[in-house]
């Protein structure tokens, strides 16, 4: 069982003081991980990586005795962060707590400088160590309380994230509260709960195959709404102040279109079969193959749906005809799975369906006529930056181009490229939906 990583993570060479940190810590309510520091400890730490620390207080001199040569120590602490800290870990807070105080600064130049872009603190922040021994020593738990706090905008992030983890121990509460009423609150009452809710969604339909998605399903729906209620809650209006007055960055910056994947695609790779919004190469036949799908003249196909007429219409026919054929070279031919997700859920559909569409630069898209303006057939989706190209990315949805396979030949088509998350998806087959529902009328000229 994985109870999830450290929020609070301390390291230091002398237990006693590191249990110093640690006591303050706990008497503020927080959770926090002690580590006394050893060569062997960097080992067994890289084989199983943290995520979703936020702290890190980090003594400067982990060799102990004299501090020495600051090289030598500054590249300890950079080994041990790149040994605990999994670079998909998100923004921690770096906060060294040593009696070398004076070394801090050098410390987070040099860090700055050698780590990778992942596990780089996003602020930092510093307590001398010696400054909480003696008589008129200050509290120590005020003073770290004072850090942690620091950064504003690092606080708003962590303050959604703590509304996250709430709502789910929330959830979690109202699973055992209905279990209580099941058989008198037997071992097995928590697994009929479950089960369910896996039923609400899966209906007839439901396997030991299908099982935790369909439960994870509905809890997931009561998690979204439960942190949504709470997040208002845990932010003071304070802290939002400053961020009104930031810049929006410009609106082409390069980080909004990996903003605008982040809420709209899933790249992460997964095993098992099609889902709605996956989206897959639209495949390629030999001549000997059995085809599920139309074999298609790749420039011819996409230069007929996808590139409007007005598109080099001036030109001459053979100028006009490699124009186009340079337009759409780099364009690549896509399946977007469009099953109802009720329908997937219970597993209803007979065959798997999908519009076809063309996946290109944005740039590209952005030529004068490349693509027609005024036809509602086509839907062009926003601009996201994919791990996987160096440039931003724009899909163009053909309406008239739907096709079924059977859950028998999906399995051959290539693994999926990404996935469109639930709005993005929900908003496709709104679309597709009114697209194929319109009667239309007869109108004599």
């Amino acid at each position: 069982m994985n109870f999830g990583s450290p929020r609070v993570l301390i390291m230091d060479d002398r237990e006693d003081e590191g249990i110093r940190i640690a006591k303050a810590l706990w008497e503020s309510g927080l959770a926090a991980r002690f580590v006394k520091y050893d060569e062997k400890i960097l080992v067994k730490a890289a084989k199983r990586k943290l995520r979703g620390v936020r702290v890190f207080f980090m003594d400067i001199n982990l060799l102990g005795g004299a501090m020495g040569a600051e090289q030598m120590n500054f590249s300890v602490i950079q080994q041990c962060i790149q040994s605990f800290i999994d670079e998909d870990n998100g923004p921690f807070l770096l906060i060294t707590w040593s009696s070398h105080d004076d070394y801090a600064d050098r410390l987070f130049a040099y860090l700055k400088e050698r780590l990778p872009e992942q596990l780089k603190p996003a602020a930092t922040a510093r307590l001398d160590k010696s400054s909480f021994f003696g008589r008129n020593k200050p509290r120590l738990k005020a003073e770290m309380e004072k850090r942690l706090v620091s950064s504003s905008y690092f606080t708003l992030l962590w303050s959604w994230e703590s509304a996250v983890s709430e709502s789910a121990a929330h959830v979690t509460s109202q699973v055992a509260e209905l279990a209580l009423g099941v058989d008198g609150g037997k071992p097995n009452s928590i697994g009929t709960v479950l089960k369910a809710l896996a039923t609400a969604e899966a209906g007839k339909r439901l396997s030991a195959k299908n099982a935790v998605r369909s439960y994870s399903s509905v809890l997931n729906q009561i998690l979204l709404d439960c942190t949504e209620a709470r997040i208002p809650q845990q932010v003071k209006p304070a802290l939002t102040a400053d961020l009104m007055n930031l810049s929006d960055g410009g609106k082409v910056a390069p980080w909004k279109r990996r903003a605008n994947r982040m809420i709209n695609i899933d790249e992460t790779l997964h095993e098992g079969g099609h889902s709605p919004g996956d989206v897959y190469p639209y495949p390629e036949y030999s001549s000997r193959s059995k085809r599920p799908l139309p074999n298609v003249e790749h420039d011819k196909f996409l230069i007929e749906n996808f590139v409007g007429a007005d598109f080099a219409k001036v030109k001459a026919k053979a100028d006009a005809d490699k124009q186009k054929s340079d337009l759409v070279k780099d364009w690549k031919l896509v399946l977007v799975e469009v099953t109802p997700p009720c329908d997937h859920a219970q597993a209803k559909q007979v065959w798997h369906r999908y519009v076809v569409g063309a996946e290109m630069s944005e740039e590209s898209s952005n030529t004068k006529n490349a693509i027609p303006s005024k036809a509602d057939y086509l839907m062009k989706l926003p601009a996201v930056r994919l791990i996987s190209e160096d440039k931003p990315q724009v899909l163009i949805l053909n309406s008239r181009l739907v096709v079924s396979i059977s859950p028998k030949e999906a399995g051959r088509i290539k693994k999926r490229k990404y996935r469109l998350r639930g709005q993005l998806l929900g908003d496709v087959i709104g679309w597709l939906s009114r697209q194929q529902s319109r009667i239309g009328y007869v109108l004599v000229p």
